[in-house]
């Protein structure tokens, strides 16, 4: 899935199509970080809009977990984010 800017334009395949490859990435990275003695989080921040897809977050920290930075990244209010958790 090869593709560049070039002057400020996309030169390779649609945009919708490398959202999927982005977003299966993601999950396939989160699903690669060794659970046995770790705390990981996925979130979605919408930080890209009007087409940028690019909004997937991976936190992941060796126990024992900061129990503060985690609080924040799991009820930080917004709405629009998914999380998931595995502690």
């Amino acid at each position: 899935m090869a593709g560049r800017w070039k002057k400020n334009v996309w030169k390779g395949p649609p945009r919708t199509t490398t959202k999927s490859y982005f977003e299966r990435w993601a999950q396939n990275l989160f699903l690669g970080i060794d659970d046995s003695n770790v705390t990981k989080i996925q979130k979605t921040v919408m930080v890209q809009h009007n087409g940028g897809y690019q909004n997937e977050f991976l936190f992941a920290e060796r126990k024992p977990a900061t129990i503060a930075i985690w609080d924040v990244l799991q009820h930080d209010g917004r709405d629009e984010e998914e999380t998931k958790f595995s502690a």
